[in-house]
């Protein structure tokens, strides 16, 4: 069954001409993705986005501070947990198994995700 979602978002993405996203925090943008289909985009149209777009975030954080002022207090029972481990060089390959086997197991066993850092 095709996802109607999908195939509507792909004809946007196939004939829009720009798609132009912003991720910030309060205290300005921390990363943007810019895809332009067409040439020439004039640099008014570029910061007319920016402006858009950060007031648009501005008012996101307004509805988010008036939910949710200070972070929780008390933890929930179904919150994830994370700790780090450190495995000795000598003991990674005994620790991870011939083709990730040992890490696959601790997932399908515990449902716990081990990442490296």
């Amino acid at each position: 069954m095709i996802n109607k979602n999908l195939r509507l978002q792909g004809i946007e993405d196939y004939l829009g001409d720009m798609d132009f996203k912003i991720a910030g925090t309060k205290g300005g943008f921390t990363a943007f993705q810019a895809d332009i289909k067409i040439p020439g985009v004039p640099l008014k149209i570029i910061m007319e986005c920016i402006e858009k777009t950060t007031n648009a975030k501005s008012e996101i954080f307004k509805i988010m501070n008036k939910v949710i002022r200070v972070p929780r207090q008390t933890k929930k029972d179904k919150m994830p947990v994370v700790d780090n481990l450190e495995v000795p060089v000598h003991q990674r390959g005994k620790f991870l198994g011939v083709g990730g086997m040992n890490l696959k197991k601790i997932f399908l066993e515990t449902g716990v995700h081990v990442r490296f850092l």
